[in-house]
């Protein structure tokens, strides 16, 4: 009878470890997106992807064009703070983050859902949530 009140525990852990591998799963394809030639992969099938690859493109826009001998570093995603809605589906909040010399650090906030498709985590939609005026948003670094 004493092996009853430890079951509860023991199915805790395994399901919190089930959690943290879905964890990784979702930061590597949020790191993917990083690469331009691999997002067309990670989108769900049917997703409209063009028009996804848009909406990620916009959160270009506050970033300050890298060059050769630039001061600034190309941009890149940041590591995502990912909430599960449910089992198979997650949300991960984002940065697109670029760092310079002159400018600390220019930030875009990007919102990612995502589901699980076959075992395989695959970006439902993506939403950029800057605005995009045309002059740069400028947060100092550590913000």
């Amino acid at each position: 009878m004493r092996i009853l009140w430890f079951l509860p525990l023991l199915l805790a852990g395994v399901l919190w470890a089930e959690e943290a591998a879905d964890r990784r799963a979702i930061e590597a394809v949020i790191e993917r997106l990083n690469f331009p030639d691999e997002r067309a992969a990670l989108f769900v099938a049917g997703a409209d992807v063009p028009a996804e690859l848009r909406r990620l493109a916009r959160a270009r826009c506050n970033m300050l064009e890298p060059r050769v001998w630039s001061e600034v570093t190309s941009p890149r995603f940041t590591k995502p703070e990912v909430q599960f809605i449910e089992p198979d589906v997650a949300l991960a909040d984002t940065e697109y983050l670029q760092f310079g010399s002159v400018v600390a650090a220019v930030r875009s906030p990007v919102t990612v859902i995502l589901r699980r498709e076959r075992g395989e985590w695959k970006i439902v939609t993506v939403r950029v949530m800057a605005e995009c005026p045309g002059a740069p948003r400028i947060v100092p670094a550590g913000r």
